[in-house]
């Protein structure tokens, strides 16, 4: 209440621990659905994933725009209101839980599926175009699987090797291999952590 001005009465109307929270929660709940988060860099610990990669491919966001569009335009009302009800749910464990996780937001994986295949669907319904729309289509997805590929196994293997401790695994094996030559001695290490040991 320090840090601001004006009067105390103010100052207890908007700096207070419900509204604290509440800011907390909305901004977790709409992290969970913001493009960066889904399209873009995914969480923030890079252990669960590659972090140039989110939920979806960026292709996908076309489709999902798509999706939700027919879905809003859609006649059979109730199936719309179920999977846009799936989807404004799905963000809930991630907004009382914290800021997005892949554990956290795993529940919003099934109703975003859905709704990028009916974008899919509306997107190759056109019965003129249907072959070049397929071809862009297929075009799309094997450009975006290959680059998916590609950084898993030639850069995230490199460039985020520390993340699962590549450093103390070197140690570990130069230890096991000084061991293996040196059977009669032995090796004290200091100043590690338990989770350091357990890789």
């Amino acid at each position: 209440m320090n840090e601001a001005q004006g009067s105390l009465r103010l100052k207890r109307l908007f700096l207070n621990k419900p509204m604290y929270y509440l800011d907390k929660y909305i901004g977790n709940y709409l992290d969970g659905y913001a493009p960066g988060n889904l399209f873009l860099r995914g969480e923030g610990i890079q252990t669960y994933t590659i972090w140039t990669r989110g939920k979806l491919y960026i292709v996908e966001a076309l489709f999902l725009l798509i999706g939700i569009g027919g879905l809003l335009k859609s006649k059979d009302t109730q199936l719309s209101l179920i999977l846009l009800s799936l989807l404004a749910m799905s963000g809930l464990p991630g907004m009382i839980g914290g800021p997005p996780y892949a554990t956290r937001n795993f529940f919003m994986s099934i109703p975003l599926a859905i709704i990028v295949g009916c974008g899919i669907v509306a997107f190759v319904s056109p019965r003129r175009f249907r072959f070049i729309f397929i071809s862009i289509l297929i075009c799309m997805y094997a450009y975006s699987i290959s680059h998916f590929l590609f950084d898993y196994f030639n850069r995230y293997a490199y460039a985020r090797a520390e993340v699962w401790v590549e450093s103390m695994k070197d140690v570990t094996r130069s230890i096991n291999s000084f061991l293996s030559e040196n059977p009669n001695r032995s090796v004290v290490v200091a100043q590690t952590s338990l989770g350091d040991m357990l890789q």
